[in-house]
């Protein structure tokens, strides 16, 4: 029960954040929020990780490393920079709807990259996602 309130919790973390994006994006461009939520993310977290994970740091394995950074990079300056990009030029609900359909890339790419099988409970929420995205492009 308490992976279901931190999933909610998490939830209602993302969505006022993308609140405070739209407000933030009102005085600036969308590359100069990135920058600025990435800096200050970023301080936070090594702060943070300095503090309580600092022998956790030392990572050997070259190819870890490297696989990291590439999902640093798409994940942090890529999408972060398109995520505010859209807030900015759609709003926030459609825009956060749409990003929400990210189980739908990760399935796909489970499959066929991660060699996961599908069941029929990931099939129909992947099409319920569809489903939903549909709903929100339409709309006039």
């Amino acid at each position: 029960m308490i992976v279901v309130v931190f999933a909610l919790l998490a939830s209602v973390g993302f969505g006022t954040s993308a609140i405070f994006i739209k407000l933030g994006l009102n005085s600036m461009k969308s590359t100069t929020g990135t920058f600025l939520s990435l800096v200050s993310g970023s301080l936070i977290l090594i702060t943070i990780s300095l503090i309580f994970y600092s022998k956790e740091l030392v990572i050997a394995n070259k190819t870890v490393f490297s696989w990291l950074i590439l999902s640093a990079l798409l994940n942090f300056l890529g999408g972060r920079y398109l995520n505010y990009t859209s807030v900015n030029l759609l709003g926030v609900a459609r825009a956060t709807t749409i990003i929400g359909t990210a189980p739908l890339f990760a399935t796909v790419l489970a499959i066929t990259i991660g060699n996961e099988t599908l069941t029929l409970p990931v099939l129909l929420g992947t099409l319920m996602i569809i489903f939903g995205l549909l709903m929100v492009i339409s709309e006039k």
